[in-house]
């Protein structure tokens, strides 16, 4: 790689694997048949988060500023031959990224406390301001919106499908990673901090369990 790596993905084909690597500024692009280097993708800052869009067709890359005053970015690229197909100045901090319907991208950025909402079809950028840490982003299938998590006040924000928010669930500060269960029916949060994991209902938000 020719340097550290920090995060990666692949194809659901497993044709392609895209490693994150800080220190060179690049995306390595590994052709998992061969296991030959297939490409090698610059970008402006230091990658981070990498996630490929719905449809398989973009790898979107977060980045870190490389000096004090630039803008930390997200950037698209084509899978199939790396060319740059978007991308967007964001506020300061690590970012996740995920993928909700009708072509729309949530970015986080934690140390500003926002959520940046990309819409593809309208060709729009806007900024939902959380407060605190957003450390995790969770999208429900079905225009079932977005969960934010906030690891710092110990919130979940719960936002629609277009990014507007609609409310906060209240839980405790020290809130990690969540996920969706397979079938669709729960959203589990770890809290590291205090060594629990909360079960809540992905439709109704009720909290149905509390494990230590």
């Amino acid at each position: 790689l020719g340097g550290r790596g920090f995060d990666w993905v692949a194809t659901d084909d497993d044709r392609w694997l895209f490693v994150a690597v800080p220190d060179r500024q690049q995306v390595v692009v590994i052709d998992l048949q061969s296991f030959a280097i297939r490409q090698r993708i610059a970008v402006a800052g230091k990658p981070t988060r990498l996630a490929l869009s719905l449809d398989g067709g973009a790898l979107w890359v977060a980045q870190r500023a490389e000096q004090e005053g630039e803008s930390d970015r997200v950037d698209a690229f084509a899978v199939n031959d790396g060319h740059a197909i978007g991308g967007a100045a964001l506020p300061r901090g690590h970012h996740e990224i995920v993928f909700g319907e009708a072509g729309r991208v949530f970015v986080s950025s934690r140390d500003a406390g926002t959520v940046s909402v990309f819409d593809a079809a309208a060709q729009s950028l806007r900024e939902v301001e959380l407060g605190g840490e957003p450390l995790a982003l969770l999208a429900l299938p079905n225009n079932g919106g977005l969960w934010a998590v906030d690891g710092r006040s110990g919130a979940v924000h719960r936002l629609s499908a277009q990014g507007e928010q609609i409310d906060r669930i209240a839980l405790e500060s020290g809130l990690g990673p969540a996920r969706l269960t397979p079938d669709g029916r729960f959203v589990l949060i770890v809290s590291p901090a205090q060594h629990r994991l909360y079960v809540l209902d992905a439709h109704t938000c009720a909290l149905r369990h509390r494990l230590t």
